[in-house]
């Protein structure tokens, strides 16, 4: 066969080899071409679904760690409140203390002088003078 197209005769195995070569080259092809392009389908979405999770995790970690900030900013806000009513009440109760000896002073030097009583109470709210009356002479 090969004789007619004038080609010079190669010897048999040379001939055999060629032959078996090209009738397994062309299947080894045609595997590795589906092959290849499955693998390379699969890869892709493979590629894309883990874009997609990295995606959707960034996003939680970031939803979650704003959420953190807010709370965080909430707490400290409540934290900077509380330290301002435990000083505004230290400052009260140390005015309080100081009505309360100003009272003090002005009942006992009121008292004999001018024959007043002053009646001191406490309310809620602090120290109130409810009421100066006067004593008949």
């Amino acid at each position: 066969m090969i004789r007619e197209y004038g080609v010079k005769s190669l010897p048999f195995t040379v001939q055999l080899s060629l032959i078996v070569f090209l009738i397994l080259i062309i299947p080894f092809i045609i595997l590795m071409s589906y092959t290849g392009s499955t693998t390379l389908k699969f890869s892709e979405e493979e590629i894309a679904r883990s874009s997609l999770e990295d995606i959707e995790l960034n996003r939680r970690f970031t939803t979650l760690r704003n959420e953190m900030d807010i709370l965080s900013s909430a707490f400290t806000h409540i934290e900077n409140k509380e330290k301002e009513l435990k000083f505004l009440l230290i400052e009260r109760e140390k005015d309080a203390g100081k009505l309360l000896r100003f009272l003090e002073n002005l009942q006992e030097l009121a008292g004999p002088v001018f024959g007043t009583t002053i009646t001191i109470g406490l309310s809620e709210t602090g120290f109130d003078l409810d009421g100066i009356h006067q004593c008949g002479t």
